[in-house]
């Protein structure tokens, strides 16, 4: 999990030299002294890791949602969806697979997952074929 935040930096402005290293500079060339200014930068959009889970998909993770209670959270590629407890970040519970025995039998790919936004114990996802399904995780997995 990544947290992507929105930093806003200073630069120094309006100084008598260029203000790199290494350059000419010739004091007598300036005409006036200027003091330098703190100006605001432009904002910058940064992103820092805050916890690494386990490699367990195979493919590119195309949704994530976090359960109502904020106990739970899936995670779903082309082919799984596993179910996830924030603290257990080395394992996870696969709740469904579509991927067949041998791939070239492969009709169908899962293309998003959803929890339900009041009850925690139910999910929705859909697949290339344009079919949704709701799953109840009471129920036991097969």
């Amino acid at each position: 999990l990544h947290r992507v935040y929105e930093r806003r930096g200073q630069y120094v402005s309006g100084i008598n030299s260029s203000g790199f290293i290494g350059l000419d500079y010739d004091p007598a060339n300036v005409n006036k002294l200027q003091i330098p200014r703190r100006v605001p930068a432009e904002p910058v959009i940064e992103c820092k890791t805050k916890k690494t889970y386990a490699n367990e998909h195979e493919y590119t993770i195309n949704a994530l949602s976090v359960a109502s209670d904020g106990e739970y959270f899936l995670s779903s590629d082309d082919l799984v969806i596993f179910l996830w407890h924030p603290s257990h970040t080395s394992d996870a519970l696969r709740v469904l697979s579509v991927k067949p025995e041998c791939m070239e039998d492969l009709n169908e790919t899962i293309t998003t997952s959803l929890f339900h936004p009041q009850h925690s114990n139910l999910f929705a996802f859909s697949t290339s074929k344009g079919m949704t399904h709701l799953c109840d995780l009471r129920e036991n997995m097969q």
